[in-house]
């Protein structure tokens, strides 16, 4: 990736669902490892951009201690503006290649480079891997992610016809531009029942759908090298570590597999475990790896075939689901937020532990709480196999500690949670939830934010934004970008602040913590 086109098209910033360091500690212990430490815990970022990803982590855990760095000097420069804006002393950016990363930096529990391994070159992804060893604690876990084989063979067929039809002198912006009514009119061209034209079905709506940044560095850019699971696991075993899981992938026990797939799977387990799970990629065709990595030295310490209590001691999970909006779906049915995917009709038992966790949400419970529900019941091993495929499913997610983070949406003063409003005040036009999710409001929704800071009484809040409708209608507009009449929007106003706070707010996870985190919230 060069440094030019790096600046010239950068990655927009925000939140990375899944680094964040809660849920690396869920997914390294659901897979049988002792998770590093949540409270005090120290985070090294590679790659870090402009900090969209550190700084909210940064305002939530005023103990932790993380480091951005980023080859980027005018990235960081903003970055350290957005810290310094938002009051930040426990983040630190720095303009640096890997390379420059030594022993001396110190120790951190969670390391993590996103976007960055696939799109270097080889000395790069040696260095990754060598401080991944070098700087990670005892007990700590290092993300990496990558573009993987064999799935992005067929991304790189989209790649390679984009390199040759693209002239090379155009800019980077230029060159987005050009593959977006390039592939277009590719797909028009293709006839739709061939192997080709069924490829451009399935990739072309998503990548015109995508960031500018990522048509550019995944398609353009001169260093673009996926690889096997397989490859990558003994890379990292050459450099002293050892591949633990994948944060994506929670099917750890490969429940959800078929019988067919795992005798396949079975089949390769004489060779070892990177043919197993390099079969299981080729199963899923997968094109995209963010795998978990620990030192080599160390042994899995939870056993996966432990009752799930012992196995899941400590831990959070949370989950949310709600009726499903399709009028065709069948009765009964639910959608799961987290993996928008359908699950059919719990049974009474399993609906007890659903409304745990919805009553919960955004806030993580202790299996002990959820099991708790089945206790009473005959059928508590079956809510147990429940639960064992909803988190497998990605439907449930395991967190590393169990936090209560619900708001109150009835509160009056209304608030929503203070990292948000900081990043509204800095000219952010994305705020990160408290699942650590971007989250995009309309200019509305964002005044509303803005005012609900816990003072304002719910009637000053109305009343404030009121007058802001007045003196602004030209930001009123609905989610198509059309004007919005104001006059019967101001005078629905009450209404509107109500319904965001016990819809978009309350659903999303932006109000304002009663309880911050439990006591027992982080691992010691």
């Amino acid at each position: 990736m060069s440094k030019e086109s790096y600046d010239e098209v950068p990655y927009p910033t925000g939140a990375i669902q899944f680094t964040q360091p809660q849920r690396l500690a869920g997914a390294v212990a659901w897979a049988g490892w002792a998770p590093p430490p949540l409270r005090g815990a120290r985070v090294l970022e590679i790659g870090c951009a402009t900090g969209g990803n550190l700084v909210p982590l940064a305002a939530r855990h005023p103990d932790w201690i993380l480091v951005g760095v980023d080859y980027s000097p005018g990235q960081i420069e903003t970055a350290v503006q957005l810290a310094g804006q938002m009051g930040l002393d426990n983040l630190r950016f720095v303009a640096a290649s890997v390379e420059e990363i030594t022993p001396a930096w110190g120790q951190f529990d969670y390391i993590i480079t996103h976007g960055v391994y696939s799109w270097v070159p080889a000395p790069v992804q040696a260095a990754i891997l060598r401080v991944s060893r070098e700087n990670l604690a005892a007990q700590g876990v290092a993300y990496i992610s990558f573009n993987t084989l064999p799935g992005w063979h067929w991304r790189g067929v989209i790649r390679d016809f984009l390199l040759q039809f693209t002239p090379s002198h155009l800019s980077g912006a230029q060159k987005v531009a050009h593959a977006m009514t390039l592939l277009q009119t590719f797909q028009a061209a293709t006839p739709p029942d061939t192997p080709m034209g069924q490829l451009l079905k399935r990739e072309v709506p998503a990548l015109l759908k995508a960031h500018p940044s990522y048509v550019l560095h995944e398609f353009y850019e001169s260093d673009n090298r996926p690889l096997h699971l397989a490859e990558f696991m003994r890379r990292a075993e050459s450099a002293g570590l050892r591949y633990a899981s994948d944060v994506a992938q929670p099917d750890v026990d490969g429940l959800l597999l078929s019988d067919p797939a795992r005798a396949l799977m079975a089949a390769q387990g004489e060779a070892g475990t990177a043919a197993v799970l390099q079969m299981r990629d080729y199963l899923r065709g997968e094109q995209f790896h963010r795998a978990l990595l620990v030192h080599a030295e160390r042994q899995p310490e939870r056993g996966r075939p432990a009752a799930l209590a012992d196995r899941l001691a400590g831990l959070g999970l949370v989950g949310q689901f709600m009726p499903h909006p399709n009028p065709k779906a069948p009765a009964g049915a639910l959608l799961c937020r987290l993996t928008n995917h359908a699950i059919a009709a719990p049974t009474p038992e399993q609906r007890g532990l659903i409304d745990v966790l919805n009553a919960a949400w955004p806030g993580a419970v202790t299996v002990d709480k959820l099991l708790g529900t089945a206790v009473e019941t005959e059928d508590a091993r079956a809510v147990e196999s429940y639960l064992k495929a909803l988190i497998a499913d990605g439907a449930v997610r395991v967190l590393g500690a169990a936090q209560t983070l619900r708001g109150n949406a009835s509160a009056d003063p209304p608030q929503i949670d203070r990292c948000c409003r900081l990043q509204l005040e800095c000219g952010l036009d994305t705020v990160t939830t408290l699942t650590h999710e971007v989250f995009r409001p309309d200019a509305l929704q964002a005044q509303i934010m803005r005012l609900a800071d816990g003072q304002r009484p719910g009637a000053a809040v109305t009343q404030a934004l009121q007058d802001w409708a007045r003196q602004n209608p030209e930001q009123l507009v609905n989610s198509s970008g059309e004007r919005i009449d104001a006059a019967p929007l101001i005078e629905y106003m009450p209404q509107l602040v109500l319904d965001f706070m016990h819809g978009p707010a309350r659903e999303a996870g932006l109000l304002a913590p009663t309880v911050a985190e439990s006591a027992s919230a982080e691992r010691a």
